[in-house]
This record gives structure tokens, sequence and C-alpha cells, in this order.
């Protein structure tokens, strides 16, 4: 799967995966509904401050995902593959990690193994734009009770939502990580 992505001067953003079978999927958000919710709470604060470590092979949604963490106040690590995210889990100093599965040196589910290894309690969203695959990582890490995927493409809303989850159950918090703006 091949991820395509715009912004555009309104902050648009048009996420799109190419199915590799001569279909698309289209996802339209605008980074600009990362606001405040209806009920005063606002998706980026849990993230605010936080420094995450961000692993895919793919340009497009390397980029995605830290721009969308930047617009949250979350600094981020960035990894092209498995091999750079392994050095990040043992140098770096962060609060969270967001990876896809498939990369090249390591996998998602070494990526997880190594995470939980040295950091028991760290938030950790797997990324795949895969199906389900009786041999993949996602059903290796959902034995060890992981359950943070998020499937590709996704929203910059997605993704937050996704991360805000992992913040909450790793801090035992019932809120999913908002906080009135």
């Amino acid at each position: 799967m091949r991820i395509i992505r715009f912004v555009s001067e309104k902050d648009e953003v048009l996420i799109g995966a190419d199915n590799g079978d001569g279909s698309a999927t289209i996802l339209i958000d605008t980074l600009s509904t990362l606001g405040p919710d209806d009920d005063g709470t606002s998706i980026i604060n849990a993230l605010r401050g936080k420094h995450a470590i961000v692993a895919d092979d793919d340009d497009n949604m390397r980029e995605l995902m830290t721009t969308v963490l930047d617009r949250a106040a979350c600094t981020a690590t960035v990894c092209r593959d498995g091999a750079e995210a392994m050095a990040a889990i043992s140098n770096v100093a962060a609060d969270l990690i967001v990876s896809d599965i498939r990369m090249p040196h390591h996998d998602g589910y070494e990526i997880y193994a190594a995470a939980r290894a040295k950091h028991p309690t760290m938030p950790i969203v797997l990324v795949t734009g895969f199906g389900y695959d009786p041999t993949h990582s996602l059903v290796r890490v959902a034995r060890e009770g992981h359950e943070q995927v998020l499937y590709k493409p996704f929203t910059p809303r997605q993704l937050l939502e996704e991360l805000n989850k992992a913040v909450a159950l790793a801090t035992g918090s019932p809120a999913a990580g908002l906080v009135n703006t």
C-alpha cells in the first residue's frame, strides 16, 4: 500500500492509499478540526509537551504523523525503519511510540516487544495498511493484550484519538486523555 498525502494552504489534508490492486481509498480532513470539541475538550491537549517516537518507512506517513503531533505540541523523534526505531527505543527519552507494522529491519512486533521490555507502561500505537493475517504482528501483540491499532489510511483526528486512548490506558485516566481547554 502506498500512501499519498497533500496539505493545502487551508490545512486540508487529503490522505489517499493506493491499494495496489487498481483501487484507492481517499480520506479528507482538516487540521483545524483538532481544536476544542463541543464539550470544551480538545483532542490535542493530552499530548502537549510529550515526546513521541514515530516510525514508518513511508515518507508521507512520517510527515503526516509528525505534522499532526506538532499541532498537538508534541515533539517527535522520526525513524525511517525498524532499526532506527529500535535505536530510538534504547536511546531516546520518549513518552509514547507510534509505529508502522511492516518496515525494513524490524517489524512492529519486534518494536513493540523491545519497547515493552524497556518501558513496560509506555503508550504504543501500531499502524498498519494491511488486513488480517494470522502470522501478522497484530495477532502477536493482541495475544499480549495490546489494543491500540490504527489502520491506514486514517485522518489526523483518528491518529490523535488512538494516541489519546493509549496515553489514557497507560496512565489509568478514565477521561481518555482529554482535558478542558
